[in-house]
């Protein structure tokens, strides 16, 4: 009876074990998914407001927002063609300053920090030096016309 009872209590904790760590792997699966979806959904909408930036990006969202019609659009495009590359002209000016701000910011902490607080900074500045809206990290030359 005893070695009855005994096979019983073993075959129960080994469904238990089994079912947790079913469970458990269940939920590893779930937050490992749930990760990259977020990951790809938030890659996308950063992209997606980065084309915002472009000329051509603008236009091609703002017609996407508006659900213009075909005769709608042949009237609206030269007007937000224009706009588009003001905004992407004005973009492009704020990077500008925003640099001069940082280089102005550099000039005047230089003499107050020594080499390891500089290298230090150095790392915490690069990944907004030269950053485009693609991910391409090369430098711009000031006379680059505006993207469409």
């Amino acid at each position: 009876m005893q070695v009855f009872t005994s096979a019983i209590v073993n075959v129960y904790a080994m469904n238990y074990l089994k079912t947790t760590l079913v469970l458990a792997g269940f939920l590893l699966i779930g937050f490992v998914a749930g990760f990259y979806a977020h990951r790809h959904l938030a890659t996308k909408k950063i992209k997606e407001v980065a084309e915002l930036r472009m000329a051509r990006g603008f236009q091609l969202r703002f017609f996407d927002a508006v659900e213009a019609t075909e005769s709608q659009r042949l009237i609206l495009e030269p007007i937000v063609e224009k706009y588009g590359k003001k905004m992407a002209v004005c973009h492009q000016d704020f990077r500008a300053n925003r640099q001069a701000i940082t280089d102005s910011l550099w000039a005047e902490l230089k003499p107050h920090l020594n080499e390891k607080q500089l290298t230090q900074l150095g790392e915490f500045n690069r990944p907004f030096r030269g950053r485009r809206p693609n991910g391409d990290r090369t430098k711009k030359s000031r006379g680059e016309k505006v993207r469409q």
